[in-house]
């Protein structure tokens, strides 16, 4: 295959392991003490995007709720300014440690008769890392790949890909993929300082705020809180899950989870996750 046709991977191996025993391992670790808890009948859900030993177990948890056969999931990534461009991947099979994945070409192509899109060849973590996952799961369902800046575009992809669905007939997941607040000085942002002072005012407050709003579905009030308060770094992802959700007849969200990588690693700066089903 050239490399129009087959999308390889690009992050290294601390994003996620490469041996598909490990990740067999990790995943069933999770999954076999969630079984009693889980649904499997969820239509979309936002989850995080760091390397699997800070928030994997989220991520899992999360897509593990999701309907147990959909025609195609479409992952929703970010890491985008507000007016960037949609972007989407062009190639035709995506590969992850467990097999490849086919990409669902006839609903990229309609997506691209409403939107301004360009193509998406970077090494961005926010697809690929959720990628095994997807495949564990899901062995025989087709992929859009995309990523979207945090702007209202993201509200109208969410519309779009709920009527697309319906004219292609399609049984369909839509995962949004987003981490929230970005605190320290990695990050340029540090506005309750450092110690526990900083890491309450982000689990309590600033996420606090956000993921409620993801939660009551408030589209327009996430990407508030993500642009005025810098507690999301990819918005839109969530956004148009969260939108074809409730054009889909759901009107809340239900929390799989919060972490925070604080907890796992100790740090003057630390990123916070969420997963919440629909």
């Amino acid at each position: 295959m050239n490399n129009i046709t087959l999308r390889k991977r690009k992050l290294s191996l601390g994003w996620y392991p490469q041996n598909p025993e490990l990740i067999y391992q990790f995943i069933q670790n999770i999954d076999n003490n969630i079984k009693k808890e889980k649904t499997n009948n969820k239509i979309a859900a936002i989850v995080p995007h760091a390397g699997w030993s800070f928030s994997g177990s989220l991520a899992v948890e999360s897509i593990s709720n999701l309907s147990s056969n959909p025609d195609t999931i479409v992952i929703i990534g970010g890491h985008l300014p507000t007016k960037s461009p949609i972007l989407y991947s062009p190639e035709l099979v995506f590969e992850t440690p467990l097999g490849n994945i086919t990409a669902d070409t006839e609903f990229i192509s309609n997506i691209k008769l409403f939107f301004n899109m360009q193509t998406d060849y970077s090494n961005d973590n926010s697809v690929e890392v959720l990628l095994p996952i997807l495949k564990y799961y899901y062995n025989n369902s087709k992929l859009v790949w995309l990523r979207i800046g945090s702007g209202n575009e993201a509200i109208d992809l969410g519309k779009k890909i709920h009527s697309i669905a319906i004219k292609l007939k399609r049984n369909i997941v839509v995962v949004g993929s987003t981490d929230l607040t970005h605190y320290g000085s990695v990050f340029s942002f540090s506005p309750k300082g450092a110690g526990s002072k900083a890491i309450n005012w982000v689990k309590n407050s600033n996420d606090k705020d956000i993921v409620n709003n993801m939660l009551k579905m408030n589209c327009k009030a996430v990407l508030a809180s993500a642009s005025n308060n810098k507690s999301a770094c990819s918005p839109g992802g969530a956004v148009a899950a969260i939108k074809f959700a409730e054009l889909s007849g759901i009107n809340s969200g239900e929390l799989i989870g919060y972490k925070n990588s604080f907890d796992i690693s100790p740090s003057e700066s630390f990123v916070g996750y969420t997963g919440i089903v629909f």
